[in-house]
């Protein structure tokens, strides 16, 4: 990736390049004008190679990871420019998840891929920005944008184009200002059509192998790295690159405890005969306070200050010095995201699920339970972002879903907010992407909706079909996945369906003591400095028992996170009227 900072060449004067930029970890920027825009432009931390093109006067620049023509990126980049200039670009053979800046003739293009993982920030429509952070800090005031933190608290996603913040914006559409044009690709057309299961699962793999294969010259350049965990989706990804290359490292994330996550990952790096890499780190509890404060710091820039579930910024793994560690042998990781839309994950049996009890149960309260202290509250926000989901799935006020629906929603709505943020983080380090949900991948796998079952059992067809060996080591969940999903998991995933989603819930909650969790009390506890960061909550989410919302797993380690960006900003906060 890199980052980029797009303005008007006057504001440039005015404000100078942002610092977040030089605290994220990037060296000294390069410049790029056009008669009306200053472009600033950061190459990435750590991989090998250049992140941009120049021709004359022409150049393109790239955030994220891009392969054009199945070369690797710096090939790509050198080709794109040149189809741009002689007006034959195919954006059809653009493979991954980026942003392209294309400059020429005194006219700067915008292209986003498909998916819209690769952020584009903007304020008042006059600076655009790879980095939340970085316009941030340049606003003259900040309105917290309450219904959008309200849904990021709740369902630890935020979908655009709302962010914490009513002046920045998420760049979702195709736009045209002076001199700049934003242009987003669009999705590849699906059917639903009658199939035979196993030509199906042909088809699927047929379409992975390809992207896999467009692939190769990017890794055999920079190497690749791929987490393990004891899931389907790492199994199936590790699946299709030993199928593919050669120049594979394997990492897990080590804990203190030993779990059957590391268990399994140890199994599978040594039916690979690879080395197995974990990078030790201090348990957010076990940290002394000045170890804490600065672990808040260097995941608020490596996060960019946005906050979600599996980003959170306590642990040390979700910072430029973890993912220094992790790559020191190459410079392009891959990851699991998107793995799920072959999995029957959502445990959707019946052809439909009300749209309301969906939405509340299975997406905005999930976490933390009906947390809003009146119905009045509730309602209010309920109707804003319903309305939001029904727009981006483009269902209108449909009382039902089908399984399409829902899984439309997680690829095309739920990952671009949620899951995917992290490969935009990580890509300002090394190259990164998420095969799974390459645009032409995860479409043609809406076709695979239809026959998933029950259960589980077509992903590990999958991966049984590509090596039956390694699908016969055990997973995490307690059962290989040759053998396929055992009956008693048949079993209890069916649950979700017998019984109210509500109660469902509330079981699995009580359970896993999810929503009983002192780690929150704990954490202000121990660390003097989070009492002053923690009065900022009650101020932002009036409308929210925050006493619950702390006692919350998930929710409670996404607090932390809030006070901390609400306390680096507070001199320029200001919050809404009711």
């Amino acid at each position: 990736m890199g980052a980029f900072y797009l303005t008007k060449k006057q504001l440039i004067k005015d404000h100078g390049i942002p610092t977040v930029f030089q605290k994220m970890g990037f060296e000294k920027p390069i410049l790029f004008e056009t008669n009306r825009y200053h472009i600033v432009f950061f190459e990435r931390i750590l991989a090998r190679g250049r992140d941009y093109y120049t021709s004359g006067q022409s150049a393109v620049l790239l955030d994220g990871m891009v392969v054009y023509r199945q070369q690797d990126t710096a090939a790509s980049l050198k080709t794109i420019l040149e189809d741009h200039i002689q007006n034959r670009l195919q954006t059809g053979e653009l493979t991954g998840q980026f942003t392209l800046i294309l400059i020429h003739n005194d006219q700067v293009e915008i292209i986003r891929d498909a998916t819209g993982v690769a952020s584009v920030f903007t304020l008042d429509n006059y600076v655009f920005a790879s980095s939340f952070l970085s316009l941030c800090e340049i606003a003259p005031r900040l309105t917290v944008n309450r219904n959008a933190l309200i849904e990021n608290m709740l369902s630890g996603a935020l979908v655009g184009p709302d962010t914490l913040f009513s002046e920045i914006k998420r760049m979702e559409k195709d736009g045209t200002f002076p001199g700049l044009r934003f242009q987003n690709l669009c999705r590849p057309e699906y059917s639903l059509k009658s199939a035979n299961r196993n030509k199906l699962i042909t088809g699927q793999l047929d379409e992975l192998d390809a992207y896999f294969y467009a692939l190769r010259p990017m890794v055999e350049k920079q190497g690749l790295t791929i987490g393990l965990t004891g899931g389907f989706d790492s199994r199936l990804l590790m699946a299709l690159a030993e199928r593919h290359y050669s120049n594979i490292h394997y990492f897990t994330h080590w804990r203190k405890t030993l779990t059957k996550e590391v268990v399994v990952a140890k199994a599978l790096s040594k039916f690979a005969n690879r080395p197995l890499t974990m990078h030790s780190v201090t348990p957010p509890l076990e940290m002394t306070e000045i170890q804490a404060k600065d672990n808040l710091e260097k995941a608020f820039y490596h996060c960019d200050g946005q906050i979600r579930t599996q980003l959170y910024w306590h642990e040390a793994y979700n910072t430029l010095d973890y993912i220094k560690e992790i790559y020191q042998q190459t410079g392009l990781g891959f990851h699991g995201i998107g793995g799920e839309q072959y999995r029957n994950y959502e445990r959707m049996i019946r052809p439909y699920w009300s749209f309301d009890a969906w939405l509340k149960n299975d997406i905005l309260y999930r976490y933390s339970n009906n947390v809003f202290k009146s119905k009045k509250h509730e309602k209010t926000f309920y109707k804003w972002y319903s309305n939001k989901i029904q727009a981006r799935l483009g269902i209108g006020e449909k009382k039902y879903v089908k399984r399409i629906h829902v899984k439309r929603y997680h690829n095309e709505v739920y990952n671009q907010s949620n899951r995917a943020v992290r490969l935009t983080l990580e890509n300002k380090a090394v190259f990164f992407t998420g095969p799974f949900i390459e645009s032409r991948v995860s479409t043609r796998a809406y076709e695979a909706a239809p026959y998933l079952g029950m259960g589980l059992d077509f992903q590990a067809a999958l991966i049984h079909k590509l090596n039956p060996k390694l699908a016969a080591i055990e997973s995490d969940y307690g059962y290989n996945f040759s053998e396929g999903e055992s009956l008693k998991s048949k079993i209890m995933g069916s649950a979700k369906e017998i019984m109210p989603k509500k109660q469902f819930y509330q079981l699995y909650h009580q359970i896993r003591k999810t929503r009983n969790d002192s780690f929150y009390a704990a954490y202000v506890n121990t660390f003097p400095f989070m009492k002053k960061i923690d009065t900022h909550l009650n101020e932002v989410l009036p409308a929210l028992d925050l006493n619950q919302l702390k006692q919350c797993r998930d929710t409670g380690w996404q607090l932390i996170a809030l006070g901390y960006l609400l306390d680096q900003f507070s001199h320029k906060v200001t919050t809404q009227n009711e």
